[in-house]
């Protein structure tokens, strides 16, 4: 099967991007014809390149460059979800647009990932975040002592209380 190749969303005279995730240049930014692979960087797994058309630069991750170039710029408040779940992969036929909530979601239900206590990162159990947010609501206590007492910093206290993570627990 043959790649589709479109230019790169708002470097169309610089970029060129195939269906398949490849990210070529086509000018330099003295506007000599090129047709030279882009070679991205990794960040926490995901394709990164920094794009320059001579003037103005921008970091930005291949899956966007994919999904902009072949449908249109990625609404505020959505992201990006890679189907199978590989960040590196970015095929076309592998990316969709969804909330945070449905990338988290899917992220569950269909790749297995491990929320809250069963995340082997977590310093917290469901049980502490319940006590957490009884402690806060009770008053009298800073989200610092809070901190202090489960051995966390005071910004994690401070998603919890909001429900900015922990939000499955009740």
């Amino acid at each position: 099967m043959e790649e589709t190749w479109r230019p790169v969303y708002g470097f169309e005279d610089h970029y060129a991007v195939s269906d398949g995730g490849v990210i070529v240049r086509t000018r330099t930014q003295f506007n000599r014809a090129v047709w030279k692979v882009c070679s991205p960087s990794n960040f926490r797994g995901y394709r990164r390149l920094c794009l320059s058309d001579g003037v103005t630069r921008k970091n930005i991750t291949v899956h966007k460059v994919v999904w902009e170039s072949f449908n249109s710029p990625v609404p505020t408040g959505l992201q990006i979800n890679h189907l199978n779940g590989v960040k590196s992969d970015n095929r076309l036929v592998n990316l969709e647009v969804c909330t945070a909530a449905e990338n988290t979601h899917h992220s569950i239900a269909v790749l297995g990932a491990h929320l809250g206590s069963r995340n082997g990162a977590s310093r917290l159990s469901e049980d502490d975040i319940r006590a957490i947010r009884m402690i806060y609501s009770a008053g009298k206590v800073s989200q610092q002592e809070i901190a202090d007492r489960f051995d966390v910093t005071q910004i994690t206290i401070s998603r919890v209380i909001r429900r900015a993570t922990w939000g499955h627990v009740a």
